[in-house]
């Protein structure tokens, strides 16, 4: 008799167990990126203003999450450096924008990359598609301002 009430409280204090303790990190784990990441959109003329007032241009390419879009601004003609330049979790690229035309070096370029499913870009993010889509980025980027023979980047 002792033994089978032992057997169930011990059956009963597993499943409390697996209810207060895995079936909380299950949900934290299932909904991470949405914890983590916070995309927006730019806002209607963004993109336009950007061109207008830095004299940049946009590169446009695809990955596995569909069409993306970084920006080029600073010296494009002979840039000595070529940034990369990530807005990062809270923030989308051009934000950094009027800072970097401001404060940054004018013989350098400097490549403003969104992750996934920010500013123009589709998809949604995750660490494998942020480094997938900072490969293509770079690699256009690269082509367009004229250092393709000059890399660090691997």
């Amino acid at each position: 008799m002792k033994s089978i009430i032992q057997r169930r409280l011990i059956r009963l204090v597993t499943w409390l167990v697996l209810l207060v303790v895995i079936a909380p990190m299950t949900l934290l784990i299932s909904c991470q990126s949405r914890l983590i990441y916070f995309p927006r959109p730019y806002g209607p003329g963004t993109t336009a203003e950007f061109v207008r007032k830095t004299g940049g241009k946009f590169i446009d390419y695809e990955t596995s999450q569909g069409k993306q879009r970084a920006f080029l601004q600073g010296n494009l003609k002979s840039p000595r450096n070529l940034w990369v330049f990530c807005g990062g979790n809270g923030t989308v690229a051009l934000d950094w924008s009027e800072w970097l035309g401001n404060h940054a070096p004018q013989q350098d370029a400097w490549l403003l990359i969104d992750y996934p499913g920010y500013g123009d870009c589709q998809g949604a993010p995750n660490p494998n598609r942020i480094r997938e889509n900072l490969k293509a980025a770079v690699a256009s980027g690269r082509a367009s301002s004229r250092l393709a023979g000059r890399s660090r980047f691997q």
